[in-house]
Protein backbone atom coordinates (compact mmCIF):
# COMPACT_ATOMS: atom_id res chain seq x y z
CA UNK A 1 0.00 0.00 0.00
CA UNK A 2 1.04 3.07 -1.14
CA UNK A 3 0.94 6.24 1.24
CA UNK A 4 0.25 9.63 -0.30
CA UNK A 5 0.86 13.36 2.71
CA UNK A 6 -1.58 15.45 1.76
CA UNK A 7 -0.88 18.73 4.15
CA UNK A 8 0.99 16.72 6.85
CA UNK A 9 -1.71 13.98 6.69
CA UNK A 10 -1.27 10.36 5.38
CA UNK A 11 -3.57 9.28 3.37
CA UNK A 12 -3.34 5.72 2.43
CA UNK A 13 -3.61 5.42 -1.58
CA UNK A 14 -5.07 2.29 -3.04
CA UNK A 15 -2.68 0.83 -5.61
CA UNK A 16 -3.53 2.20 -9.43
CA UNK A 17 -5.59 5.22 -7.08
CA UNK A 18 -4.92 8.39 -7.44
CA UNK A 19 -5.57 10.67 -4.30
CA UNK A 20 -6.27 14.51 -5.41
CA UNK A 21 -6.03 16.98 -2.61
CA UNK A 22 -9.63 18.56 -1.86
CA UNK A 23 -9.03 22.14 -3.37
CA UNK A 24 -7.85 20.87 -6.15
CA UNK A 25 -11.60 19.23 -6.58
CA UNK A 26 -13.18 21.63 -5.56
CA UNK A 27 -11.24 23.83 -8.32
CA UNK A 28 -11.83 21.56 -10.90
CA UNK A 29 -15.55 21.31 -10.44
CA UNK A 30 -16.00 24.94 -9.78
CA UNK A 31 -17.33 24.89 -6.56
CA UNK A 32 -16.42 26.43 -3.67
CA UNK A 33 -14.47 24.38 -0.87
CA UNK A 34 -16.78 24.57 1.79
CA UNK A 35 -19.38 22.85 -0.85
CA UNK A 36 -17.25 20.34 -1.12
CA UNK A 37 -16.62 19.90 2.19
CA UNK A 38 -20.85 20.00 2.99
CA UNK A 39 -20.73 17.65 -0.41
CA UNK A 40 -18.85 14.96 1.68
CA UNK A 41 -20.06 15.44 5.05
CA UNK A 42 -23.72 15.08 3.41
CA UNK A 43 -22.55 11.59 1.85
CA UNK A 44 -20.66 10.59 4.68
CA UNK A 45 -23.78 10.88 7.02
CA UNK A 46 -25.98 8.69 4.61
CA UNK A 47 -23.50 5.73 4.89
CA UNK A 48 -21.01 6.81 1.74
CA UNK A 49 -17.15 5.62 2.60
CA UNK A 50 -14.42 7.39 1.24
CA UNK A 51 -11.69 5.52 0.33
CA UNK A 52 -9.37 8.71 0.99
CA UNK A 53 -9.51 10.82 4.18
CA UNK A 54 -12.47 10.76 6.02
CA UNK A 55 -12.86 14.65 4.96
CA UNK A 56 -12.44 16.48 2.27
CA UNK A 57 -9.05 17.22 2.48
CA UNK A 58 -8.66 14.22 0.01
CA UNK A 59 -10.24 12.22 -2.22
CA UNK A 60 -9.48 9.41 -4.37
CA UNK A 61 -10.49 9.31 -7.95
CA UNK A 62 -13.47 7.06 -7.15
CA UNK A 63 -14.78 9.29 -4.67
CA UNK A 64 -15.10 12.09 -7.45
CA UNK A 65 -17.64 10.44 -9.21
CA UNK A 66 -20.31 11.05 -6.33
CA UNK A 67 -19.22 14.46 -5.41
CA UNK A 68 -19.64 15.30 -9.33
CA UNK A 69 -23.06 13.87 -9.52
CA UNK A 70 -24.01 15.86 -6.01
CA UNK A 71 -22.91 19.09 -7.93
CA UNK A 72 -24.95 18.42 -11.03
CA UNK A 73 -28.00 17.45 -9.15
CA UNK A 74 -28.08 20.44 -7.01
CA UNK A 75 -26.54 23.14 -9.51
CA UNK A 76 -28.47 21.36 -12.72
CA UNK A 77 -31.50 20.50 -11.25
CA UNK A 78 -32.21 22.52 -7.88
CA UNK A 79 -32.14 19.81 -5.48
CA UNK A 80 -31.82 20.06 -1.70
CA UNK A 81 -28.23 18.20 -0.59
CA UNK A 82 -30.51 15.94 1.42
CA UNK A 83 -32.45 14.37 -1.75
CA UNK A 84 -29.09 14.78 -4.00
CA UNK A 85 -27.22 12.54 -1.67
CA UNK A 86 -29.92 10.12 -1.67
CA UNK A 87 -29.99 10.54 -5.37
CA UNK A 88 -26.12 9.71 -5.29
CA UNK A 89 -26.28 7.22 -3.14
CA UNK A 90 -28.97 5.04 -4.72
CA UNK A 91 -26.99 4.93 -8.13
CA UNK A 92 -23.83 3.35 -6.53
CA UNK A 93 -23.22 -0.49 -6.50
CA UNK A 94 -24.47 -1.99 -3.06
CA UNK A 95 -21.11 -2.75 -2.13
CA UNK A 96 -20.18 0.73 -2.02
CA UNK A 97 -23.10 1.75 -0.03
CA UNK A 98 -23.30 1.23 4.15
CA UNK A 99 -25.73 1.53 7.13
CA UNK A 100 -28.57 4.00 6.63
CA UNK A 101 -28.97 3.76 2.98
CA UNK A 102 -29.01 0.42 2.39
CA UNK A 103 -31.80 -0.05 4.98
CA UNK A 104 -33.74 2.32 3.71
CA UNK A 105 -33.05 1.31 0.25
CA UNK A 106 -34.08 -2.59 1.26
CA UNK A 107 -36.95 -1.26 3.21
CA UNK A 108 -38.54 0.65 0.20
CA UNK A 109 -37.93 -2.53 -2.03
CA UNK A 110 -39.83 -4.66 0.65
CA UNK A 111 -43.10 -2.12 0.39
Amino acid sequence: MNIARIDGEQIPEQANEVVYPGGEVSKNFGIARSSLTKYCIALRNKGYRFRGANNSKALTSKDTLPIQRMKDLIQDKSMIMETAGNVVLSMLPENERTGPILDENKKHLRE
